[in-house]
């Protein structure tokens, strides 16, 4: 899919709201870009790890209690060496063993009871590696609180995950559902051959009608997407339509 990619059902929606207080002048939007910039880009990580962590959990099992395997540490570590070359405060944190070590322990406490392996360990790296936004964990499938616009949004990306090509076409304006990646039959097609169905990571306002999306999947037997899109949202007959997908980054 050219303009789209994509991550829940169980796997509770994580609504990632930035304190867009922007003021009028260029240094202050300048700086909002780079925090969403670099919100996109810890983000996009912590959604690789959560897939690689989650597979290796799956494929080799875990010890029990405070303990990890060797290669769920590898994953989580290589995870955190990626956000410290990102641009951010406090970067000797993540690489520290006094971090490192406890996060470690939680991660393994969290593997020994979870039952949903994603939603569990993508909760548990927001809270300790997302240093620069608030997060609320809202509710499972249509998420309470979650309207408007926002919940056609929302909506879209659930049908995706059933691989429910007529809902979600006919969720898009008129005139891209006949063909093209917006087409009942391509969607179908697409996310039915997922190996690992979408999940829907995070859906954040932009403005009253533009939503980011952040997802992940994975296509074959090894290859992971994490990525993340803006979803514009116009109105046609008093009735709220998608109008264009644009990815951001990932696969």
């Amino acid at each position: 899919m050219n303009e789209t990619r994509f991550a829940m059902k169980r796997f509770g929606i994580l609504a990632l709201i930035l304190p867009l207080i922007a003021g009028s002048s260029a240094s202050a939007q300048s700086n909002l870009e780079r925090t969403i910039e670099l919100q996109q880009r810890i983000l996009f990580i912590i959604a690789q790890t959560v897939a690689q962590i989650c597979y290796t959990v799956e494929q080799t099992g875990h010890n029990s209690g405070v303990l990890i395997s060797r290669e769920t540490a590898g994953e989580l570590n290589r995870g955190i060496t990626k956000i410290a070359s990102l641009d951010v405060q406090d970067k000797a944190q993540y690489t520290s063993i006094e971090y490192q070590g406890p996060l470690q322990q939680e991660l393994g406490a969290v593997l020994d009871r979870t039952q949903n392996c994603k939603q569990d360990v993508f909760n548990k790296l927001i809270e300790r590696l997302m240093p620069i936004t608030s997060t609320a964990p809202v509710a499972t499938a249509r998420s309470k609180g979650v309207s408007g616009d926002a919940s056609l949004v929302q909506d879209f990306y659930l049908a995706l995950r059933r691989a429910d090509g007529v809902t979600a076409s006919s969720l898009v304006i008129p005139e891209k559902r006949d063909t093209g990646p917006f087409s009942a039959g391509e969607i179908a097609a697409f996310y039915s051959s997922l190996s690992e169905p979408l999940q829907l990571l995070g859906l954040e306002a932009i403005d009253d009608h533009s939503y980011q999306a952040t997802y992940t999947y994975r296509a074959g037997r090894a290859h992971v997407c994490a990525g993340s899109a803006i979803v514009t949202v116009v109105e046609r007959g008093s009735r709220p339509y998608i109008e264009k997908i644009k990815a951001l980054q990932g696969c």
